[in-house]
């Protein structure tokens, strides 16, 4: 795994990505997000997410990333969240004073769930960074991936990435509900 062990600097690696796929009748959109750690990694997850946007699953992943290892082995550690979206991660920038969402859009619920849980995190703790879509980056392409087929854009993922029990409907209605929809083994 992409963690340093050492006392003063232990740090975990972690890839977010969100997908959609406009449905047949082009109204809705099926939306997916993509965690990923390493190949086949207990908190890898691959979530989809009903008539949502891309964006919106963009912040999912992350906001998900992040409760994952909040309430893992790795919640004392420094945190990387990597992703390929430079528009959202410039929201996130204290720097920057607009955070504005259009009109109906469930965005802003997201951005501020995100926000909710980085709040419980100590200064300085998480770091975002940007990567190249699409540009041989192993991790983001493997967050692309697990994305992808919670959306519907791939049919298909590498053999071993995922737990079967991690592929996830609807991660938004899971999360109020305890995760009692998971697909079990």
């Amino acid at each position: 795994m992409d963690a340093e062990m050492g006392e003063q600097n232990t740090v975990v690696a972690v890839y977010t990505d969100g997908s959609s796929k406009p449905l047949i009748n082009k109204k809705e959109t099926r939306a997916g997000a993509g965690i990923y750690f390493e190949h086949g990694h207990h908190l890898n997850r691959s979530i989809e997410l009903t008539d949502k946007c891309a964006g919106y699953a963009e912040y999912y992943a992350m906001k998900k990333a992040l409760e994952l290892i909040e309430n893992s082995e790795y919640k004392d550690y420094n945190i990387n969240v990597y992703t390929d979206r430079a528009d959202l991660l410039r929201r996130l920038d204290p720097a920057i004073k607009s955070r504005k969402f259009k009109k109906g859009s469930n965005m802003a619920s997201v951005y501020q769930a995100l926000q909710e849980v980085l709040h419980r995190f100590k200064k300085g703790q998480v770091k975002f960074h940007k990567v190249t879509a699409h540009s041989g980056n192993h991790g983001n392409d493997m967050a692309d991936q697990l994305a992808g087929y919670s959306s519907g854009k791939y049919e298909t993922i590498p053999l071993g990435l995922l737990h079967f029990r991690n592929l996830v409907h609807d991660g938004f209605n899971n999360d109020n509900n305890n995760n009692n929809d998971k697909l079990d083994d």
